[in-house]
């Protein structure tokens, strides 16, 4: 016990060795790109200190030049994109409606860090760059941290620790890279959501749903998250009608019960809450007031994220399916097919747990005097054998798979299908599966000739993948130019 905990620090301690010199490297490349090329939109200009709409939101002091410009232009350099909108908000809080299409954990801990621990940067760079500076701090060590919540979570799931750094080091260079560096959610969102997964794995049901309600309160799709809760009230419902029905049959017994069952329904909630309160505010924000330019989706029950989306980013149900946007569809192939094997994998040798949500084997759907399941993926198994065995390790492993599914689905047919990209960073189905395929070809695994061809083919073609990506989102990315 005391060798494997040791091994776990140690193996902690590289994982985060690895995701601190990919953050350094990612940011250093960015201001080395930044520096030597002039950005491509004059946008940024948008981050000259603003007067806030609302003095009683944001912040209408008057503006003194900063002790430090040139630093402050450096660091205001680093912010574009959707950057501009989080700092935005942070200042000023949601002004606009076209700002509701982002969620506000990032900005309000922009904001609070602002006003405390960092409040002394001001004077030195000025309010926005403050800002900016703040937001990078954060979304670096979140990525760091949910690199090291990454490793605990595969150390359970996967076979080695070697599948585990592999997992480790893949994220950390993954292709939406310059997203985990930039003022960004996927980095927080990556941390609460490997951190609640981490949680089932420890059968600590509650901080995973605290853990994954602060995912969904940084990015939309985190009341997905509420799916894994789900399940597991599935599993709890399929072992009571198993036992015996005398067990029940008590007072306490159904007392137990009915608090389990009231549990597992406020943890299944929690992860949508943040999805409710969000539109609830923009309602009270918005459509209280009497106006003659009222908007439409006030007069409706549509969602407000909805119509935003809809409005302003063109987002809805084959609404992307123009020849106009064939090469967002090529940027996004290489992360759709990666996508898909990697859930392939994880159905081929389990399909039973993955079409029953894990309720039924295939020796339970044969006929329960059939012979065992027997492990048909052996050879390409991405998970520890008795992950299958245990609810809460299959309740992480069936809801990434489903999570990923669903999101395929909508950046295919719904969304930009470009960002897809960047959602899919978050999850670790991917590196699970190419950190297999790695560990299992350099690891001498017996295969024919054929076979070690086509590997050795697909991990090259991965690793160029993974590379050109990453080096073109930071040049790209901190030159204004368009990005996934």
């Amino acid at each position: 016990l005391g060798r494997g905990g040791d091994s776990r620090r140690a193996g902690c301690g590289a994982a985060l060795r690895i995701a601190g010199g990919a953050r350094i490297a990612v940011l250093c490349l960015m201001v080395w790109s930044d520096w030597l090329h002039r950005d491509y939109d004059s946008s940024s200009a948008s981050l000259a200190p603003l007067p806030c709409l609302q003095a009683s939101l944001g912040e209408n002091r008057p503006v003194e030049p900063p002790l430090w410009p040139r630093v402050a232009r450096g660091v205001r350099s680093l912010c574009t994109w959707d950057c501009v909108h989080f700092v935005d908000i942070a200042q000023c809080g949601y002004q606009y409606e076209h700002q509701h299409a982002f969620y506000p954990l990032l900005p309000l801990c922009v904001r609070y860090a602002s006003k405390t621990v960092l409040a002394f940067m001001r004077p030195y760079l000025g309010t926005r760059a403050t800002l900016v500076l703040i937001g990078l701090l954060l979304t670096n060590g979140a990525f760091v941290a949910s690199a090291a919540c990454l490793y605990q979570l595969s150390r359970h799931l996967l076979p080695t620790e070697a599948h585990a750094l592999w997992a480790v080091t893949l994220y950390s260079v993954n292709p939406a890279s310059v997203f985990g560096s930039a003022v960004y959610t996927e980095s927080v969102f990556a941390l609460f959501t490997n951190l609640g997964f981490l949680s089932m794995c420890w059968d600590r049901w509650w901080l995973a749903s605290v853990a994954l309600t602060l995912a969904a309160a940084a990015r939309s799709n985190g009341f997905l998250h509420s799916g894994a809760f789900g399940l597991r009230l599935l599993y709890v419902g399929q072992e009571i009608a198993r036992r015996p029905r005398k067990r029940f049959c008590g007072e306490a017994a159904r007392f137990c019960y009915a608090f389990l069952a009231l549990s597992l329904a406020v943890q299944c909630l929690l992860p949508c809450m943040p999805m409710i309160l969000f539109e609830a505010y923009a309602r009270v924000r918005y459509c209280t007031i009497d106006t003659e330019d009222t908007r439409p989706w006030c007069q409706s029950m549509s969602s407000l994220y909805a119509f935003v989306q809809d409005r302003y980013w063109g987002v809805g149900f084959l609404k992307y399916f123009e020849w106009k946007q064939a090469p967002n569809f090529g940027l996004a192939m290489p992360a759709l097919l990666l996508s898909l094997c990697s859930l392939w994998a994880t159905m081929r040798g389990h399909l039973s747990h993955v079409v029953s949500a894990g309720l039924w084997s295939a020796s339970f759907l044969k006929g329960r005097n059939r012979e065992p399941e027997r492990d048909v993926g052996s050879e390409t198994r991405i998970f520890k054998p008795e992950v299958w065995h245990r609810p809460w390790l299959r309740t992480v492993v069936l809801s990434i798979a489903y999570e990923q599914a669903i999101l395929l689905f909508a950046a295919i047919f719904v969304m930009n299908v470009q960002v897809v990209t960047r959602l899919i960073s978050a999850l670790p189905l991917v590196y699970w599966w190419i950190a297999k395929n790695i560990v299992d070809f350099y690891g001498g695994r017996k295969s024919s000739g054929n076979t070690t061809y086509h590997v050795d083919r697909m991990l090259v073609g991965i690793s160029t993948y993974y590379g050109l990506f990453v080096l073109l989102g930071c040049v790209l990315y901190s030159n204004f130019y368009p990005w996934t």
